[in-house]
Protein backbone atom coordinates (compact mmCIF):
# COMPACT_ATOMS: atom_id res chain seq x y z
CA UNK A 1 0.00 0.00 0.00
CA UNK A 2 1.52 3.29 -1.15
CA UNK A 3 -0.08 6.71 -0.64
CA UNK A 4 0.61 10.00 -2.41
CA UNK A 5 -0.69 13.03 -0.49
CA UNK A 6 -0.78 16.51 -2.02
CA UNK A 7 -0.95 19.92 -0.33
CA UNK A 8 -1.78 22.20 -3.26
CA UNK A 9 -2.33 25.55 -1.55
CA UNK A 10 0.26 27.63 0.40
CA UNK A 11 3.09 25.59 1.95
CA UNK A 12 2.62 23.20 -0.95
CA UNK A 13 4.18 19.74 -0.68
CA UNK A 14 3.98 16.11 -1.69
CA UNK A 15 4.12 13.30 0.85
CA UNK A 16 4.75 9.60 0.16
CA UNK A 17 3.85 6.91 2.67
CA UNK A 18 4.68 3.26 2.04
CA UNK A 19 2.74 0.87 4.29
CA UNK A 20 2.94 2.72 7.64
CA UNK A 21 6.21 4.59 7.08
CA UNK A 22 6.96 8.07 5.78
CA UNK A 23 9.28 7.87 2.77
CA UNK A 24 9.47 11.59 2.09
CA UNK A 25 7.75 14.94 2.39
CA UNK A 26 9.02 17.37 -0.23
CA UNK A 27 8.05 21.02 0.20
CA UNK A 28 7.99 23.25 -2.87
CA UNK A 29 9.50 26.19 -0.97
CA UNK A 30 12.69 24.17 -0.42
CA UNK A 31 13.19 23.60 -4.13
CA UNK A 32 15.22 26.04 -6.26
CA UNK A 33 15.24 28.72 -3.51
CA UNK A 34 11.51 29.29 -3.96
CA UNK A 35 9.58 31.81 -1.90
CA UNK A 36 8.34 30.65 1.49
CA UNK A 37 4.78 29.31 1.61
CA UNK A 38 4.84 28.68 -2.16
CA UNK A 39 1.63 27.30 -3.67
CA UNK A 40 1.78 23.91 -5.40
CA UNK A 41 -1.00 24.36 -7.94
CA UNK A 42 0.91 23.83 -11.20
CA UNK A 43 1.01 20.24 -12.44
CA UNK A 44 4.51 20.84 -13.84
CA UNK A 45 5.76 21.41 -10.28
CA UNK A 46 4.06 18.22 -9.11
CA UNK A 47 5.69 16.33 -11.97
CA UNK A 48 9.11 17.75 -11.09
CA UNK A 49 8.82 16.79 -7.41
CA UNK A 50 7.74 13.26 -8.31
CA UNK A 51 10.41 12.77 -10.97
CA UNK A 52 13.27 14.16 -8.87
CA UNK A 53 12.42 11.68 -6.14
CA UNK A 54 11.98 8.73 -8.52
CA UNK A 55 8.20 8.41 -8.34
CA UNK A 56 5.52 8.12 -10.99
CA UNK A 57 1.91 8.89 -10.21
CA UNK A 58 0.74 5.50 -11.53
CA UNK A 59 2.53 3.54 -8.78
CA UNK A 60 0.32 4.84 -5.96
CA UNK A 61 -2.65 2.93 -4.57
CA UNK A 62 -4.20 6.10 -3.17
CA UNK A 63 -3.96 9.76 -4.07
CA UNK A 64 -5.30 12.19 -1.48
CA UNK A 65 -5.56 15.97 -1.65
CA UNK A 66 -5.73 18.21 1.42
CA UNK A 67 -9.08 19.98 1.79
CA UNK A 68 -9.45 23.73 1.49
CA UNK A 69 -11.71 26.70 2.05
CA UNK A 70 -15.39 26.11 1.33
CA UNK A 71 -18.65 25.12 2.99
CA UNK A 72 -19.79 21.87 1.39
CA UNK A 73 -16.71 21.47 -0.83
CA UNK A 74 -13.50 23.38 -1.44
CA UNK A 75 -12.01 24.40 -4.76
CA UNK A 76 -8.41 24.96 -5.85
CA UNK A 77 -7.33 26.68 -9.05
CA UNK A 78 -5.01 24.27 -10.91
CA UNK A 79 -2.66 25.39 -13.66
CA UNK A 80 -2.44 22.52 -16.09
CA UNK A 81 -1.25 22.35 -19.63
CA UNK A 82 -2.92 22.77 -21.99
CA UNK A 83 -6.02 23.62 -19.90
CA UNK A 84 -6.43 25.12 -16.41
CA UNK A 85 -9.30 23.97 -14.21
CA UNK A 86 -10.93 24.03 -10.76
CA UNK A 87 -10.04 21.02 -8.60
CA UNK A 88 -12.79 20.01 -6.19
CA UNK A 89 -11.62 19.00 -2.69
CA UNK A 90 -13.02 18.50 0.81
CA UNK A 91 -13.94 21.66 2.76
CA UNK A 92 -11.87 23.29 5.49
CA UNK A 93 -13.62 21.60 8.45
CA UNK A 94 -15.16 22.61 11.76
CA UNK A 95 -17.14 21.26 14.71
CA UNK A 96 -19.39 18.82 12.83
CA UNK A 97 -17.39 15.64 13.51
CA UNK A 98 -19.16 13.62 10.84
CA UNK A 99 -18.27 16.09 8.10
CA UNK A 100 -14.86 16.82 9.65
CA UNK A 101 -13.57 13.24 9.31
CA UNK A 102 -15.45 12.25 6.16
CA UNK A 103 -13.46 10.80 3.24
CA UNK A 104 -14.55 12.52 0.04
CA UNK A 105 -14.20 10.76 -3.33
CA UNK A 106 -13.59 12.79 -6.49
CA UNK A 107 -12.42 12.08 -10.02
CA UNK A 108 -11.44 15.37 -11.66
CA UNK A 109 -7.66 15.46 -11.12
CA UNK A 110 -6.18 16.03 -14.59
CA UNK A 111 -2.48 15.25 -14.74
CA UNK A 112 -0.45 15.02 -17.96
CA UNK A 113 -3.56 14.53 -20.08
CA UNK A 114 -5.09 11.80 -17.91
CA UNK A 115 -7.91 12.02 -15.38
CA UNK A 116 -7.26 10.46 -11.94
CA UNK A 117 -9.65 9.63 -9.12
CA UNK A 118 -8.55 10.77 -5.67
CA UNK A 119 -9.61 11.14 -2.07
CA UNK A 120 -9.82 14.28 0.05
CA UNK A 121 -10.36 15.02 3.74
CA UNK A 122 -10.92 18.32 5.51
CA UNK A 123 -7.96 20.57 6.21
CA UNK A 124 -8.56 20.72 9.96
CA UNK A 125 -8.97 16.96 10.28
CA UNK A 126 -5.64 16.46 8.52
CA UNK A 127 -4.01 18.69 11.13
CA UNK A 128 -5.67 16.75 13.94
CA UNK A 129 -5.04 13.21 12.77
CA UNK A 130 -1.52 14.07 11.58
CA UNK A 131 -0.59 15.36 15.02
CA UNK A 132 -1.91 12.21 16.66
CA UNK A 133 -0.42 9.59 14.31
CA UNK A 134 3.03 11.21 14.63
CA UNK A 135 2.75 11.38 18.44
CA UNK A 136 4.37 8.94 20.89
CA UNK A 137 0.87 8.17 22.24
CA UNK A 138 -0.17 6.63 18.93
CA UNK A 139 2.23 3.70 19.28
CA UNK A 140 0.02 2.19 21.97
CA UNK A 141 -3.22 3.77 20.62
CA UNK A 142 -3.76 5.77 23.81
CA UNK A 143 -6.52 8.36 23.92
CA UNK A 144 -5.62 12.03 23.66
CA UNK A 145 -7.09 15.49 23.59
CA UNK A 146 -6.54 17.09 20.19
CA UNK A 147 -6.47 20.85 19.61
CA UNK A 148 -6.13 22.64 16.29
CA UNK A 149 -5.77 26.41 15.87
CA UNK A 150 -5.25 27.42 12.29
CA UNK A 151 -5.91 30.26 9.87
CA UNK A 152 -9.13 32.18 10.53
CA UNK A 153 -10.71 29.47 12.69
CA UNK A 154 -11.09 29.51 16.45
CA UNK A 155 -9.05 26.95 18.43
CA UNK A 156 -11.06 23.72 18.58
CA UNK A 157 -10.62 20.92 21.14
CA UNK A 158 -11.62 17.30 20.59
CA UNK A 159 -11.34 14.06 22.55
CA UNK A 160 -9.94 11.17 20.50
CA UNK A 161 -9.99 7.47 21.40
CA UNK A 162 -8.53 5.46 18.48
CA UNK A 163 -9.39 2.11 20.05
CA UNK A 164 -13.09 3.03 20.00
CA UNK A 165 -12.79 5.11 16.82
CA UNK A 166 -14.30 7.96 18.81
CA UNK A 167 -13.76 11.64 17.98
CA UNK A 168 -15.81 14.11 20.03
CA UNK A 169 -15.87 17.89 19.78
CA UNK A 170 -15.55 19.46 23.24
CA UNK A 171 -15.39 23.20 22.78
CA UNK A 172 -13.65 26.45 21.88
CA UNK A 173 -11.14 27.93 24.36
CA UNK A 174 -11.35 31.45 22.90
CA UNK A 175 -13.06 33.31 20.11
CA UNK A 176 -10.18 34.43 17.91
CA UNK A 177 -8.81 32.90 14.76
CA UNK A 178 -5.08 32.17 14.70
CA UNK A 179 -4.75 35.09 12.27
CA UNK A 180 -5.52 37.56 15.09
CA UNK A 181 -1.79 37.70 15.93
CA UNK A 182 -0.90 39.00 12.48
CA UNK A 183 -3.97 41.17 11.89
CA UNK A 184 -4.01 42.97 15.26
CA UNK A 185 -0.28 43.71 15.30
CA UNK A 186 -0.32 45.20 11.79
CA UNK A 187 -1.93 48.20 13.43
CA UNK A 188 1.13 48.89 15.61
CA UNK A 189 4.90 49.27 15.73
CA UNK A 190 7.15 48.11 12.86
CA UNK A 191 4.26 46.12 11.34
CA UNK A 192 1.88 49.08 11.09
CA UNK A 193 0.09 49.37 7.76
CA UNK A 194 -2.78 51.28 6.28
CA UNK A 195 -5.92 49.52 7.52
CA UNK A 196 -7.14 49.14 3.94
CA UNK A 197 -4.25 46.82 3.00
CA UNK A 198 -3.99 44.71 6.16
CA UNK A 199 -4.39 40.99 5.59
CA UNK A 200 -3.33 37.80 7.29
CA UNK A 201 0.36 37.58 6.34
CA UNK A 202 1.95 34.21 7.10
CA UNK A 203 5.44 35.60 7.63
CA UNK A 204 4.53 38.15 10.31
CA UNK A 205 3.52 35.94 13.26
CA UNK A 206 7.05 34.66 13.92
CA UNK A 207 8.45 38.19 13.86
CA UNK A 208 5.81 39.36 16.32
CA UNK A 209 6.68 36.51 18.68
CA UNK A 210 10.26 37.84 18.77
CA UNK A 211 9.12 41.46 19.09
CA UNK A 212 7.15 40.65 22.25
CA UNK A 213 10.44 40.88 24.14
CA UNK A 214 10.93 44.50 23.07
CA UNK A 215 7.92 45.79 25.02
CA UNK A 216 6.63 45.56 28.57
CA UNK A 217 3.40 44.19 29.98
CA UNK A 218 0.93 46.96 30.86
CA UNK A 219 -2.04 46.20 33.11
CA UNK A 220 -4.12 49.13 31.84
CA UNK A 221 -3.74 47.94 28.26
CA UNK A 222 -4.64 44.43 29.41
CA UNK A 223 -7.86 45.70 31.04
CA UNK A 224 -8.94 47.44 27.84
CA UNK A 225 -8.24 44.29 25.83
CA UNK A 226 -10.38 42.23 28.21
CA UNK A 227 -13.22 44.74 28.05
CA UNK A 228 -13.28 44.85 24.25
CA UNK A 229 -13.07 41.06 23.99
CA UNK A 230 -16.14 40.66 26.18
CA UNK A 231 -18.04 43.13 24.01
CA UNK A 232 -17.17 41.35 20.74
CA UNK A 233 -17.32 37.73 21.94
CA UNK A 234 -19.79 35.67 19.87
CA UNK A 235 -22.82 34.30 21.68
CA UNK A 236 -22.19 30.78 20.40
CA UNK A 237 -19.17 28.58 19.70
CA UNK A 238 -20.91 27.20 16.59
CA UNK A 239 -19.56 30.08 14.49
CA UNK A 240 -16.01 28.84 14.03
CA UNK A 241 -14.77 31.07 11.22
CA UNK A 242 -15.40 34.76 11.79
CA UNK A 243 -12.57 36.51 9.90
CA UNK A 244 -13.72 40.02 10.72
CA UNK A 245 -13.33 39.73 14.50
CA UNK A 246 -9.55 40.49 14.57
CA UNK A 247 -10.11 43.65 12.47
CA UNK A 248 -13.05 44.76 14.61
CA UNK A 249 -11.06 44.08 17.77
CA UNK A 250 -8.05 46.15 16.63
CA UNK A 251 -10.22 49.02 15.40
CA UNK A 252 -12.18 49.22 18.64
CA UNK A 253 -9.01 49.05 20.75
CA UNK A 254 -7.46 51.94 18.80
CA UNK A 255 -10.62 54.01 19.15
CA UNK A 256 -10.92 53.26 22.88
CA UNK A 257 -7.28 54.10 23.72
CA UNK A 258 -6.58 56.88 21.20
CA UNK A 259 -5.77 59.44 23.93
CA UNK A 260 -3.73 57.12 26.15
CA UNK A 261 -0.31 57.47 24.45
CA UNK A 262 0.63 53.85 25.01
CA UNK A 263 3.85 52.64 23.37
CA UNK A 264 3.24 50.33 20.42
CA UNK A 265 5.75 47.78 21.70
CA UNK A 266 3.89 47.60 25.03
CA UNK A 267 0.59 47.10 23.22
CA UNK A 268 2.01 44.19 21.21
CA UNK A 269 3.65 42.61 24.25
CA UNK A 270 0.53 42.94 26.40
CA UNK A 271 -1.66 41.64 23.58
CA UNK A 272 0.48 38.50 23.38
CA UNK A 273 0.01 37.74 27.08
CA UNK A 274 -3.68 38.62 26.89
CA UNK A 275 -4.22 35.95 24.21
CA UNK A 276 -2.07 33.52 26.20
CA UNK A 277 -4.22 33.98 29.32
CA UNK A 278 -7.46 33.45 27.39
CA UNK A 279 -6.07 30.35 25.72
CA UNK A 280 -4.80 28.65 28.88
CA UNK A 281 -7.93 29.44 30.90
CA UNK A 282 -10.16 28.24 28.07
CA UNK A 283 -8.28 24.95 27.60
CA UNK A 284 -8.33 24.22 31.34
CA UNK A 285 -12.05 24.96 31.56
CA UNK A 286 -12.88 22.56 28.72
CA UNK A 287 -10.65 19.75 29.98
CA UNK A 288 -11.91 20.06 33.55
CA UNK A 289 -15.51 20.04 32.36
CA UNK A 290 -14.72 16.88 30.37
CA UNK A 291 -13.38 15.18 33.47
CA UNK A 292 -9.74 15.04 32.31
CA UNK A 293 -10.29 11.70 30.55
CA UNK A 294 -6.81 11.60 29.02
CA UNK A 295 -3.28 12.40 30.15
CA UNK A 296 -2.25 13.29 26.59
CA UNK A 297 -2.60 16.48 24.57
CA UNK A 298 -1.79 16.96 20.86
CA UNK A 299 -1.71 20.45 19.37
CA UNK A 300 -1.47 21.47 15.72
CA UNK A 301 -2.18 24.30 13.29
CA UNK A 302 -0.25 27.45 12.44
CA UNK A 303 -0.59 28.89 15.96
CA UNK A 304 1.33 25.87 17.32
CA UNK A 305 4.54 27.51 16.07
CA UNK A 306 4.26 30.08 18.87
CA UNK A 307 6.87 28.74 21.30
CA UNK A 308 5.75 30.99 24.14
CA UNK A 309 2.17 29.73 24.07
CA UNK A 310 3.43 26.17 23.58
CA UNK A 311 5.59 26.43 26.67
CA UNK A 312 2.76 27.82 28.75
CA UNK A 313 0.47 25.00 27.60
CA UNK A 314 3.06 22.36 28.46
CA UNK A 315 3.83 23.97 31.79
CA UNK A 316 0.29 24.59 33.05
CA UNK A 317 -1.73 21.64 31.71
CA UNK A 318 0.52 19.07 33.36
CA UNK A 319 -0.24 16.66 30.50
CA UNK A 320 1.95 14.74 28.09
CA UNK A 321 2.05 17.42 25.39
CA UNK A 322 2.91 16.67 21.77
CA UNK A 323 3.39 19.17 18.95
CA UNK A 324 4.81 17.81 15.68
CA UNK A 325 7.76 19.72 14.17
CA UNK A 326 5.52 20.56 11.21
CA UNK A 327 2.32 21.76 12.97
CA UNK A 328 1.49 24.40 10.35
CA UNK A 329 0.50 23.72 6.74
CA UNK A 330 3.97 22.40 5.94
CA UNK A 331 2.69 19.19 7.55
CA UNK A 332 -0.72 19.13 5.85
CA UNK A 333 0.24 16.57 3.21
CA UNK A 334 1.50 14.27 5.98
CA UNK A 335 -1.79 14.82 7.82
CA UNK A 336 -3.80 14.00 4.69
CA UNK A 337 -1.87 10.75 4.26
CA UNK A 338 -2.45 9.95 7.94
CA UNK A 339 -6.19 10.45 7.42
CA UNK A 340 -6.18 7.64 4.86
CA UNK A 341 -3.88 5.45 6.95
CA UNK A 342 -6.28 5.64 9.88
CA UNK A 343 -9.69 5.77 8.19
CA UNK A 344 -9.10 3.38 5.29
CA UNK A 345 -6.39 1.01 6.56
CA UNK A 346 -6.93 1.20 10.34
CA UNK A 347 -3.27 2.10 10.94
CA UNK A 348 -3.04 4.11 14.15
CA UNK A 349 0.62 5.22 14.16
CA UNK A 350 3.08 6.52 11.56
CA UNK A 351 6.78 5.68 11.44
CA UNK A 352 8.50 8.94 10.56
CA UNK A 353 11.63 11.01 10.82
CA UNK A 354 11.90 14.80 10.65
CA UNK A 355 14.81 14.52 8.18
CA UNK A 356 12.67 13.15 5.34
CA UNK A 357 12.68 16.29 3.24
CA UNK A 358 14.32 16.77 -0.13
CA UNK A 359 17.89 15.42 -0.43
CA UNK A 360 20.71 17.92 -0.88
CA UNK A 361 21.14 18.36 -4.61
CA UNK A 362 24.60 17.35 -5.78
CA UNK A 363 26.32 19.79 -8.13
CA UNK A 364 29.82 19.76 -9.55
CA UNK A 365 31.27 21.59 -6.59
CA UNK A 366 32.61 18.73 -4.47
CA UNK A 367 36.18 19.14 -5.68
CA UNK A 368 36.07 21.99 -8.19
CA UNK A 369 36.74 25.60 -7.30
CA UNK A 370 33.73 27.81 -8.00
CA UNK A 371 34.55 31.47 -8.44
CA UNK A 372 36.42 32.64 -5.33
CA UNK A 373 35.50 29.46 -3.45
CA UNK A 374 37.94 26.66 -2.73
CA UNK A 375 37.43 23.28 -1.08
CA UNK A 376 39.38 21.08 1.32
CA UNK A 377 38.69 17.86 3.19
CA UNK A 378 37.37 18.67 6.64
CA UNK A 379 36.17 16.15 9.20
CA UNK A 380 34.01 17.00 12.20
CA UNK A 381 36.91 17.65 14.65
CA UNK A 382 38.43 20.12 12.20
CA UNK A 383 35.11 21.88 11.73
CA UNK A 384 34.78 22.22 15.52
CA UNK A 385 38.21 23.90 15.61
CA UNK A 386 37.14 26.36 12.92
CA UNK A 387 34.00 27.31 14.87
CA UNK A 388 35.97 27.59 18.11
CA UNK A 389 39.06 29.46 16.90
CA UNK A 390 37.78 31.65 14.05
CA UNK A 391 34.36 32.49 15.56
CA UNK A 392 32.89 32.68 12.05
CA UNK A 393 29.49 31.27 10.97
CA UNK A 394 29.45 28.10 8.87
CA UNK A 395 26.64 26.96 6.57
CA UNK A 396 26.05 23.31 7.47
CA UNK A 397 24.36 21.44 4.61
CA UNK A 398 23.99 17.67 4.53
CA UNK A 399 21.67 14.76 3.69
CA UNK A 400 17.91 15.36 3.56
CA UNK A 401 16.24 18.61 4.51
CA UNK A 402 14.12 18.94 7.62
CA UNK A 403 10.34 18.82 7.28
CA UNK A 404 8.65 21.96 8.56
CA UNK A 405 9.77 25.55 9.09
CA UNK A 406 12.62 25.00 11.60
CA UNK A 407 16.18 24.42 10.44
CA UNK A 408 17.26 21.52 12.64
CA UNK A 409 20.84 21.08 11.52
CA UNK A 410 20.74 19.76 7.96
CA UNK A 411 20.06 23.18 6.40
CA UNK A 412 21.53 25.42 9.09
CA UNK A 413 24.04 28.16 9.75
CA UNK A 414 26.05 27.21 12.84
CA UNK A 415 28.17 29.58 14.91
CA UNK A 416 29.94 30.12 18.21
CA UNK A 417 27.49 30.95 21.02
CA UNK A 418 30.07 32.61 23.29
CA UNK A 419 30.51 35.64 21.01
CA UNK A 420 28.40 38.59 22.20
CA UNK A 421 28.01 40.03 18.70
CA UNK A 422 27.07 36.75 16.99
CA UNK A 423 23.31 37.33 17.01
CA UNK A 424 23.82 40.75 15.41
CA UNK A 425 26.24 39.27 12.88
CA UNK A 426 23.76 36.58 11.86
CA UNK A 427 20.79 38.95 11.71
CA UNK A 428 22.83 41.31 9.57
CA UNK A 429 23.92 38.71 7.03
CA UNK A 430 20.37 37.34 6.89
CA UNK A 431 18.91 40.86 6.48
CA UNK A 432 16.69 40.46 9.55
CA UNK A 433 15.62 42.84 12.28
CA UNK A 434 18.06 43.27 15.17
CA UNK A 435 15.59 41.97 17.77
CA UNK A 436 15.16 38.61 15.99
CA UNK A 437 16.40 35.62 17.97
CA UNK A 438 18.73 32.80 16.95
CA UNK A 439 18.51 29.37 18.54
CA UNK A 440 20.82 27.30 20.73
CA UNK A 441 21.54 23.67 19.93
CA UNK A 442 22.77 21.72 22.94
CA UNK A 443 23.89 18.22 23.86
CA UNK A 444 20.66 16.79 25.23
CA UNK A 445 22.09 15.21 28.38
CA UNK A 446 23.61 18.56 29.42
CA UNK A 447 20.61 20.78 28.65
CA UNK A 448 19.24 20.80 32.20
CA UNK A 449 22.55 22.20 33.47
CA UNK A 450 22.09 25.27 31.25
CA UNK A 451 18.37 25.75 30.57
CA UNK A 452 15.12 25.73 32.54
CA UNK A 453 13.31 23.42 32.17
CA UNK A 454 15.82 21.82 29.79
CA UNK A 455 15.43 18.15 28.90
CA UNK A 456 14.64 16.68 25.50
CA UNK A 457 13.35 19.23 22.97
CA UNK A 458 14.61 18.20 19.52
CA UNK A 459 12.34 20.39 17.36
CA UNK A 460 12.65 24.02 18.61
CA UNK A 461 9.00 24.25 19.63
CA UNK A 462 9.33 25.55 23.19
CA UNK A 463 11.14 28.33 24.98
CA UNK A 464 13.56 27.75 27.86
CA UNK A 465 15.12 30.21 30.27
CA UNK A 466 18.91 30.37 30.38
CA UNK A 467 20.28 29.84 33.89
CA UNK A 468 21.98 32.87 35.42
CA UNK A 469 25.43 31.25 35.59
CA UNK A 470 25.32 30.63 31.80
CA UNK A 471 24.07 34.02 30.59
CA UNK A 472 27.58 35.39 30.09
CA UNK A 473 28.86 32.14 28.62
CA UNK A 474 26.36 31.85 25.74
CA UNK A 475 25.09 35.43 25.17
CA UNK A 476 24.43 34.95 21.44
CA UNK A 477 21.42 32.65 21.96
CA UNK A 478 19.63 34.63 24.67
CA UNK A 479 16.58 36.59 23.60
CA UNK A 480 15.63 40.01 24.98
CA UNK A 481 13.48 38.44 27.71
CA UNK A 482 16.14 35.95 28.84
CA UNK A 483 14.66 32.96 27.01
CA UNK A 484 15.93 30.79 24.16
CA UNK A 485 14.32 28.48 21.57
CA UNK A 486 16.25 25.34 22.43
CA UNK A 487 17.03 22.37 20.20
CA UNK A 488 18.54 19.34 21.94
CA UNK A 489 20.75 16.82 20.12
CA UNK A 490 21.63 13.24 20.96
CA UNK A 491 23.48 10.49 19.12
CA UNK A 492 20.32 9.08 17.56
CA UNK A 493 18.43 12.14 16.31
CA UNK A 494 21.35 13.76 14.42
CA UNK A 495 24.77 12.08 14.56
CA UNK A 496 26.60 14.79 12.60
CA UNK A 497 25.43 17.53 14.95
CA UNK A 498 25.98 15.41 18.03
CA UNK A 499 29.58 14.64 17.10
CA UNK A 500 30.20 18.30 16.25
CA UNK A 501 28.87 19.40 19.64
CA UNK A 502 31.03 16.81 21.38
CA UNK A 503 34.15 18.03 19.55
CA UNK A 504 33.30 21.67 20.20
CA UNK A 505 32.71 20.87 23.88
CA UNK A 506 36.19 19.34 24.12
CA UNK A 507 37.69 22.62 22.95
CA UNK A 508 35.44 25.13 24.68
CA UNK A 509 33.82 23.38 27.64
CA UNK A 510 30.55 24.74 26.21
CA UNK A 511 28.08 22.16 24.80
CA UNK A 512 26.10 24.77 22.87
CA UNK A 513 26.27 26.26 19.36
CA UNK A 514 24.10 28.83 17.58
CA UNK A 515 21.70 27.56 14.92
CA UNK A 516 19.72 29.55 12.38
CA UNK A 517 18.31 28.61 8.99
CA UNK A 518 20.45 28.62 5.82
CA UNK A 519 18.38 30.43 3.21
CA UNK A 520 17.87 33.62 1.25
CA UNK A 521 15.68 36.09 3.13
CA UNK A 522 12.04 35.14 2.60
CA UNK A 523 12.83 31.86 0.84
CA UNK A 524 13.05 28.19 1.72
CA UNK A 525 16.22 26.38 2.80
CA UNK A 526 19.13 26.15 0.38
CA UNK A 527 18.63 23.11 -1.85
CA UNK A 528 22.33 22.82 -2.76
CA UNK A 529 25.81 24.09 -1.96
CA UNK A 530 25.89 26.41 -4.96
CA UNK A 531 23.00 28.43 -3.54
CA UNK A 532 24.96 29.14 -0.36
CA UNK A 533 27.96 30.16 -2.46
CA UNK A 534 25.90 32.52 -4.63
CA UNK A 535 24.27 34.00 -1.51
CA UNK A 536 27.69 34.77 -0.03
CA UNK A 537 26.49 35.53 3.48
CA UNK A 538 29.08 33.24 5.07
CA UNK A 539 32.70 32.46 4.24
CA UNK A 540 32.52 28.77 5.11
CA UNK A 541 30.22 25.99 3.90
CA UNK A 542 30.52 22.45 5.25
CA UNK A 543 28.97 19.44 3.56
CA UNK A 544 29.80 15.75 4.01
CA UNK A 545 33.41 16.21 5.20
CA UNK A 546 34.22 18.90 2.66
CA UNK A 547 34.76 22.53 3.60
CA UNK A 548 34.19 25.21 0.99
CA UNK A 549 35.78 28.54 1.84
CA UNK A 550 36.45 31.93 0.31
CA UNK A 551 39.91 33.02 -0.81
CA UNK A 552 40.37 35.49 2.05
CA UNK A 553 40.12 32.66 4.62
CA UNK A 554 43.05 30.68 3.20
CA UNK A 555 45.63 31.95 5.69
CA UNK A 556 43.33 31.31 8.66
CA UNK A 557 42.72 27.72 7.58
CA UNK A 558 46.40 27.10 6.90
CA UNK A 559 47.14 28.18 10.46
CA UNK A 560 44.45 25.95 11.99
CA UNK A 561 45.17 22.88 9.90
CA UNK A 562 48.91 23.19 10.46
CA UNK A 563 48.36 22.62 14.17
CA UNK A 564 48.63 19.12 15.53
CA UNK A 565 45.32 17.42 14.78
CA UNK A 566 43.59 15.98 17.85
CA UNK A 567 42.44 12.42 17.24
CA UNK A 568 38.69 11.89 17.32
CA UNK A 569 38.07 10.19 20.68
CA UNK A 570 34.40 9.86 21.59
CA UNK A 571 34.79 7.19 24.28
CA UNK A 572 35.64 9.81 26.91
CA UNK A 573 32.22 11.40 26.37
CA UNK A 574 30.01 8.30 26.34
CA UNK A 575 28.21 9.55 29.42
CA UNK A 576 26.92 12.51 27.39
Amino acid sequence: MKILALKLTHDGSICVINKNSLECCIELEKQNNNNRFKILNDTRDIEQLLNENNYTISEFDDIIVDGWIGNEIGQIEIYDHPKDYQLVVAPYGGTDVGKLRKIWNFDNFWYKGKNYSYLSTTHLYNHLIGSYLTSPFSKSADSSYLMVWDGGTFPLIYFFDPKKNDLEFLGTPLYFGANVYSVFCQHFGPYKKNSNVIKDELSIAGKIMAYVGVGDFNMEIFSFLEQIYRELQPSSSKSQNLPNIPYQFATKFIRTTRNMNYRDEDIISTFHYFIEKLLIEGINEILNKDGNRSENFCYSGGAALNIKWNSKIRETLNLNTWIPPFPNDSGSSIGAACAILYNKYDIKSLNWNVYKGAPLKKRKVTTDHTGDWKSIECNIPRLAKILFELKRPVAFLTDNAEIGPRALGNRSILADATTFQMKSILNSIKQREEYRAVAPICIESMSEEIFVPGGSDPYMLYEHRVKKEWTLKIPAVIHLDGTARLQTINNSNNKYLYNLLIEYYKLSNVPVLVNTSANYNGRGFFPDIESAMSWGGVEFIWSDNLLFYTENQTDSLDRIFAQKNIDYQVSKFKNL
